[in-house]
């Protein structure tokens, strides 16, 4: 019997109660999801694929491509973040392409070619579409000593 090889867990879902940024995907691109999300781990930003945890996201984050145009949970996923106003960035990993009628449909959704710009562009384009309430990182006071 084959083992199944899990991509994702590598990047690790968030699901505790801090800000964090949910993220959708077709099953079908995992292995390309996660090498683009691996070039953001080290910012350590929190990242769930919980469908639960959508609801209470900062940001939503969809990776578009060929497979999501057939992938119901990623269509569901964005008519969720859509009806609760949630600010979306949608990337298209591949040629994909809604048009620019149908991204108009989406106010709160921004739309990004990935598969236009170099690897090192990517770590950049992606976290700065995450707020930095979903980074941790120190206590917000600190008390001093003097």
């Amino acid at each position: 019997m084959a083992k199944v090889k899990r991509i994702l867990p590598m990047v690790g879902s968030y699901e505790g109660d801090e800000p964090y940024v949910y993220a959708s995907y077709s099953r079908k691109d995992a292995e390309i999801v996660a090498n683009i999300l691996a070039i953001v781990k080290d910012s350590k930003a929190r990242i769930s694929f919980n469908p639960s945890f959508l609801p209470g996201a900062t940001v939503a984050i969809f990776f578009l491509s060929k497979h999501t145009t057939f992938d119901t949970r990623v269509h569901k996923d964005i008519e969720i973040a859509k009806s609760l106003f949630i600010d979306s960035t949608c990337f298209y990993i591949d040629e994909t392409y809604w048009g620019k009628e149908k991204e108009a449909s989406y106010p709160f959704f921004k739309f990004i070619r990935l598969d236009q710009v170099s690897l090192l562009q990517i770590g950049g384009m992606l976290t700065s579409n995450f707020p930095s309430e979903v980074f941790p990182g120190p206590p917000k006071s600190v008390k001093s000593d003097n």
